[in-house]
């Protein structure tokens, strides 16, 4: 099971931000790398993946409450992901097959602003809002 992408819309600095995590138009990386500064939202988008793959017991854990999760001027915070079921997997359904989930969150508290750009190869950089892609880099 790999996931193809991830969606934050009102979530902390994230402001409908779709990661794709895909190797061309339908295969997923198995690794990616997210890296970048201090405080650009790396390990919201980690926390986001493990509420968006779990559901309630990381929401739990993970956001015991949403303040602070949801963005200032966002009513609610929605964490989506697509995952992909290939033929190697176990359990039932061993069929491709694809599924999303869908977290919310409602409140009225935000963070800090940030932008995540997709770099070449399995990799994420979460960078600075405004700031032009080094060569290489695209945006997303």
């Amino acid at each position: 099971m790999l996931a193809t992408w991830i969606n934050l819309d009102g979530i902390k600095c994230f402001d409908n931000v779709e990661v794709d995590l895909r190797i061309g138009k339908d295969r997923p990386h198995k690794w990616v790398v997210v890296y970048g500064d201090n405080s650009l939202g790396k390990s919201t988008l980690l926390k986001a993946f493990g509420v968006a793959l779990t559901g309630q017991p990381a929401l739990n854990a993970l956001m015991p409450s949403a303040q602070g999760w949801v963005r200032e001027g966002s009513s609610c915070g929605v964490i989506g992901t697509m995952i992909q079921q290939g033929p190697d997997d176990r359990g039932p359904g061993r069929a491709e097959k694809t599924s999303r989930k869908r977290t919310k969150a409602s409140t009225k508290k935000a963070s800090s602003a940030g932008k995540v750009a997709k770099v070449p190869g399995p990799a994420v950089k979460v960078r600075k809002k405004g700031r032009p892609a080094r060569e290489g880099e695209n945006r997303s």
